[in-house]
């Protein structure tokens, strides 16, 4: 029999067991609870779907914040919170390493430009620039009258009197920035934020419109319009100055009314819908901006980008704002015709995939026509087309149609792997070019010809003249082209023809008359190259050229053209002869230099002009030789 003390010791024995198994259970029940818990944390799946924003249903701009609140939205990337841990803890190891990695010195992406007293009239109105449209006036740095000249450089308006040898500075106006702009520019160093950009002058002469790109306290980028009197050339006055959301874009003149086009992009991170000034543009004075009305606002129902294209209407004399509207998601071409601003945006289209995994991206173009007809801005209607628009003169509207030359492009995939792998493979590119033409009653398109250029080939000018469309096609690396003409008089048999491989391409196509087309462009090494190209009898023959191993301009407005004479002027570089400024005549059989004179500056800010006789260039000196 054992002794008490024995059996003392086999129940404390027992009982300590007891708690040690319980203390085990509870260790064990509480790690579950723990596991549970952390697996419902790590595990459960993101909501993937945005936060509701019900509570602006009463907002007049609901509709647009809807949009703009899905196209914001970036869905979780990782499934869970697991997943997330997991991808933190890999990026900081890849971190360390791509660190480690790092050469002396690199750094991560993203790491951190005498005055004379002339009293008295300015004169009559003459048009130096050669607009795309009849009647519709395009904005230059370089404008004139009967009596003076007037050209913008480097934030200053000089007015230079039209007296042939006695020619001379008669005055001078520097645009004052804001206290604003001022404080801003200085702050960014050389990168200057103000720039005066383009110019119109009024049909009396009297009045100076510039159009600048500044930037404001409350809209960030801003397209600033500056009135200025130049009545007396000596003593030019500011008179008036309003703003308007977003970088400038384009402009037009029609009857005294200013056409206003900005790009005005939506800043992500500074969204606030109770706040909607930091989604819609707005236009005014300095003190004073208005926001665009939301009915005035026009967008697509999957917006691919947040810029707006906004337009506005203003009185030339007092730039009071008689209308304002904009099209968000569209930021690229502007073409403007006698009563419709046309603006696209260019998006890639994905098809459906077929059974067989594969699927094709394309690239399109949507067109969207805003009326202005009264000084009152209204949307007519839309159209899609495949390919993008080079610029506005790939498009032109002419008796109640729309022409439209894409450069089309798309490229076929096919997907293969396994649900762990994701891989493409890329069955074919295509490139080429199309031109549509659009009914403008129902904005349905009503005829077109598909594919008409050498595969691979791209659009690299286009002209259109009442019944006729030009087009010159190239691969630019190639440096070949061929220049077709197209007779749309019958949009139900339309014909075209084209000249066949040549040298070269045209990134300018300019219609003389008399059946002649003008090309300016490169030859078959890149040097430049002017061509004379006569329509015969159907048929688009090259008549003369003339080439020079010379850099040229290929913005448009810096050429010189003189339909009546058959003049061509532009400047040209070279390393041997610096700059000069060369004037052709076309005699009907070949181009013949007439002037070839030294001109300074930058070859896409120098402008000239013929006044009886007298060649005037201004760059960044003023010269003047008479040539005849």
């Amino acid at each position: 029999m054992k002794t008490f003390d024995e059996r003392r010791n086999s129940v404390e024995q027992y009982m300590t067991r007891i708690r040690k198994n319980r203390k085990k259970g509870i260790i064990a029940a509480t790690s579950l609870c723990l596991v549970l818990a952390l697996t419902l944390v790590l595990f459960i799946p993101y909501d993937t779907d945005p936060a509701s924003v019900e509570k602006y249903r009463l907002d007049a701009y609901y509709e647009l914040i809807q949009k703009i609140h899905l196209a914001t939205y970036e869905p979780p990337t990782e499934n869970n919170r697991f997943e997330s841990l997991v991808a933190a803890v890999g990026g900081i190891t890849d971190g360390i390493g791509k660190n480690e990695q790092m050469m002396p010195g690199a750094t991560m992406a993203g790491a951190s430009t005498p005055l004379y007293g002339v009293n008295g009239d300015s004169g009559e109105y003459v048009e130096v620039t050669d607009n795309q449209v009849e009647g519709v006036i395009e904005s230059d740095i370089f404008k004139r009258s009967s009596e003076y000249i007037f050209y913008l450089r480097g934030g200053k308006l000089y007015v230079y009197s039209i007296a042939q040898e006695e020619s001379k500075l008669v005055g001078s106006f520097e645009v004052e920035k804001t206290q604003y702009e001022q404080d801003k520019d200085d702050e960014y160093g050389q990168f200057r934020l103000f720039e005066c950009q383009e110019m119109y002058l009024s049909q009396d002469c009297r009045t100076i419109t510039i159009i600048c790109r500044s930037f404001h306290k409350t809209t960030g980028t801003t397209t600033e319009v500056i009135s200025l009197d130049v009545t007396d050339p000596a003593n030019i006055t500011e008179t008036n100055r309003v703003f308007m959301s977003g970088s400038y874009l384009s402009s037009r003149m029609v009857d005294g009314k200013l056409l206003l086009m900005s790009r005005h992009r939506i800043d992500e991170s500074k969204v606030d819908f109770e706040d909607p000034t930091t989604f819609v543009p707005q236009v005014g004075t300095e003190q004073e901006l208005e926001l665009i009305a939301p009915e005035n606002i026009e967008s697509p129902e999957s917006l691919s980008h947040l810029t707006y294209t906004v337009i506005s209407v203003m009185d030339e004399k007092t730039l009071e704002v008689g209308g304002s509207a904009a099209v968000l998601s569209y930021s690229d071409q502007i073409y403007v015709s006698q009563d419709t601003v046309y603006v696209t945006r260019a998006f890639t289209h994905t098809s459906e995939k077929d059974s067989g995994g594969c699927y094709t991206l394309k690239t399109q173009t949507e067109i969207t026509g805003v009326r202005y007809a009264d000084g009152e801005l209204t949307f007519a209607g839309s159209v899609t087309v495949d390919g993008s628009v080079k610029n506005q003169y790939s498009l032109d509207q002419h008796n109640g149609i729309l022409r439209v030359v894409t450069s089309t492009s798309s490229r076929g995939y096919k997907e293969y792997g396994d649900q762990h792998t994701s891989n493409v493979l890329i069955l074919e590119s295509k490139r080429n070019v199309d031109l549509y033409c659009v009914d403008l009653e129902n904005w349905e398109i009503c005829a077109s010809v598909i594919g008409f250029a050498p595969d691979g080939e791209d659009a690299q000018s286009v002209r259109f003249d009442g019944d006729k469309a030009y087009v010159c096609t190239a691969v630019i690396i190639t440096l070949t082209d061929p220049v077709y003409f197209f007779d749309l008089s019958d949009l139900n048999n339309i014909t075209y023809t084209d000249t066949g491989t040549i040298d070269g391409y045209s990134t300018s196509l300019i219609q003389l008359g008399d059946g002649f087309l003008l090309g300016i462009g490169y030859g078959d090494s890149r040097q430049l190259k002017i061509e004379i190209y006569e329509e015969v009898a159907g048929q688009v023959v090259s008549v003369c050229a003339y080439e020079r191993d010379a850099d040229f301009s290929e913005e448009y407005k810096s050429y010189y053209i003189d339909r009546e004479n058959d003049l061509i002027g532009l400047a040209v570089h070279n390393w041997i002869g610096g700059n000069q400024y060369i004037l052709l005549h076309f005699d009907g059989c070949e181009l013949r230099p007439i002037v070839t004179d030294f001109c300074y500056g930058s070859l896409d800010y120098v402008r000239a002009t013929i006044v009886d006789g007298w060649l005037y260039v201004l760059s960044d000196q003023f010269t003047v030789s008479q040539i005849w």
